[in-house]
């Protein structure tokens, strides 16, 4: 079943009870974990093709909010479906798997780099995985629309909001890319793959015609 949610609006949210994953479509989100004293870290930005909720299967309830970043188009696929369906079809459930195993590593890739890059790096890294997820998706890699706000990727990469903002300007200043509000050109992608070493992972999952 296709769903849309608008943008600033949530899918569902942290401790709701469990009852489907999701498929993205159109749009981008993010979810967030809400700590025990009240802080928010967000965990990852989900664009097209990308599956919401696994967090939410093991206690029965969503473990992290899910909000639209910008008007989201997705497809709402009841648990209990997708147990009989995996049961029945070989590739749909190795879809489902790999979908769960990559948002498991996902989360190991964010820590690993908090832990191996500076603070400027990590933006230059965000930047280029986001032109990398774009490419995968059939969008343009060299200019895109970053629909989170500087404040949002700092809390994902670990940074200062001051940070964010620092490292975008002297990465424009260097003419590596150009901003335009949330609007980002690169110029000289290799530049811009040098101030990080490690490999974002955007190997995107081909998905069966239900999800189509």
């Amino acid at each position: 079943m296709r769903m849309r949610v608008r943008a600033g609006k949530a899918l569902y949210r942290m401790n709701q009870p469990f009852n489907a994953v999701y498929v993205i479509r159109l749009g981008q989100m993010k979810t967030v974990l809400h700590g025990l004293d009240g802080d928010e870290r967000i965990l990852y930005f989900p664009m097209k093709g990308d599956f919401l909720g696994f967090d939410g299967i093991y206690l029965e309830r969503y473990a992290t909010d899910a909000v639209a970043l910008t008007d989201t188009e997705l497809l709402l696929l009841p648990y209990r479906q997708l147990l009989v369906l995996g049961g029945r079809f070989l590739e749909f459930a190795g879809v489902i798997y790999k979908a769960a195993s990559r948002e498991m590593n996902r989360g190991r890739e964010t820590e690993s780099l908090q832990c191996s890059l500076k603070a400027e790096a990590r933006v230059a890294w965000f930047i280029e995985s986001q032109a990398q997820r774009c490419e995968a998706q059939g969008f343009s890699p060299s200019c895109f629309v970053l629909p989170m706000t500087r404040r949002d990727i700092g809390n994902y990469l670990g940074v200062s909001l001051e940070t964010v903002s620092r490292a975008i300007s002297t990465l424009s200043a260097q003419g590596i890319i150009s901003v335009n509000r949330r609007s980002i050109k690169i110029n000289k992608p290799e530049a811009l793959h040098g101030f990080r070493p490690v490999k974002a992972g955007t190997t995107p999952l081909v998905l069966p015609r239900l999800f189509e």
